[in-house]
């Protein structure tokens, strides 16, 4: 097990520590209070050297995404790990020791990224995640939780969450905008591209909005709900899948591209917090569901870990998938 502390603490700080426990788990741990936020020359996030230390409680752990051939992990206290072993041990973190990281994105190039949070909190990197340096958004009047981020190359990234409005910048980071998506105190809980380009974002009160031209311009779309939409997926050009919280158990079905929505029924009172594409073309809703036609029709997934704790999940590159939530991350392999 390893712990990493922010160096030169002056008083106690909270510890993260590593321990793999059990083959394909993996549980991370704070202890202590909380150290202020420290950064080197140019908002550098120093590195952290490696102690040992008690462990208190597990560190939740927001959202993932694959670089390369590694795992880039986000969560609590402005933490970032990286995984080289598809998810079973997680090294090298940053922790900022301010507000919560939400999530991260890369551009095509593996290289630059971008890690957002609450409070307008913002993090990039130009190598592939070794380093972070803090961003300002000085000139958004009050702060604002960011719950998304996609990185659409190396200088253009877009981040959404409470507002109802968009952080976006076309300069790599060195400046950013605000941008009012909807009227009213709106929250937007996922930003995400299809193969084509289209962007899609979805957010409270069944929002849901189409871009086809890299944000400049939103539609919204009428999926048949003013529940909380937690994201649309992208299947191909033309299909679509809404999911989000409803107490029927439904999701929403799209061969339009938006246009109009039919409705399949699942397992009622369950809360639709993710859903992703694997490898081999399946469609996976949560932990629980699996589609393997098209979102068409859903089956529970053989491989469900026994977790109800899911935030977020991803597919490692040797093609087993890593839980995040607030059990830390947790291996499943596919069967």
């Amino acid at each position: 097990m390893i712990v990493a502390r922010p160096a030169g603490a002056s008083r106690p700080g909270r510890l993260l520590l590593v321990c793999s426990l059990a083959p394909g788990l993996v549980f991370f741990f704070l202890a202590g209070c909380t150290p202020a936020p420290r950064t080197g020359p140019a908002g550098v996030v120093p590195d952290l050297p490696l102690l040992l230390g008690r462990n208190e409680r597990v560190t939740e752990m927001l959202d993932g995404t694959v670089v390369g051939s590694g795992i880039i992990a986000v969560g609590e206290l402005g933490t970032i790990l990286r995984s080289d072993d598809y998810g079973s041990t997680w090294q090298k973190s940053v922790i900022t020791g301010a507000a919560n990281l939400n999530a991260v994105s890369f551009a095509p190039d593996n290289q630059h990224g971008w890690a957002v949070g609450d409070e307008t909190q913002l993090l990039a990197t130009t190598d592939g995640g070794q380093t972070w340096t803090i961003q300002s958004a000085a000139s958004v009047a009050s702060p604002i939780n960011l719950l998304d981020v996609l990185v659409l190359d190396a200088r253009h990234v877009i981040a959404v969450g409470t507002g109802g409005a968009a952080l976006e910048t076309l300069d790599g980071g060195d400046t950013w905008a605000r941008r009012l998506l909807v009227t009213g105190d709106s929250r937007f809980n996922r930003l995400s591209r299809g193969a084509s380009g289209t962007l899609y974002l979805a957010g409270e009160h069944g929002a849901a909005l189409r871009s086809y031209d890299s944000g400049a311009t939103w539609e919204r779309l009428p999926v048949p709900t003013e529940k909380m939409l937690y994201g649309i997926l992208p299947i191909n050009e033309r299909v679509l899948l809404a999911y989000g919280a409803n107490m029927s158990g439904h999701v929403f079905r799209s061969v339009d591209d938006g246009r109009s929505w039919s409705i399949i029924s699942l397992e009622k009172h369950t809360l639709r917090r993710t859903a992703m594409m694997t490898s081999n073309g399946r469609i996976l809703l949560d932990d629980r569901f699996v589609s393997r036609d098209a979102g068409r029709s859903f089956q529970p997934w053989a491989a469900r870990p026994e977790t109800l704790n899911l935030i977020e999940m991803i597919q490692a590159p040797n093609g087993s998938f890593v839980i995040f939530g607030i059990d830390g991350a947790t291996v499943v392999a596919d069967r």
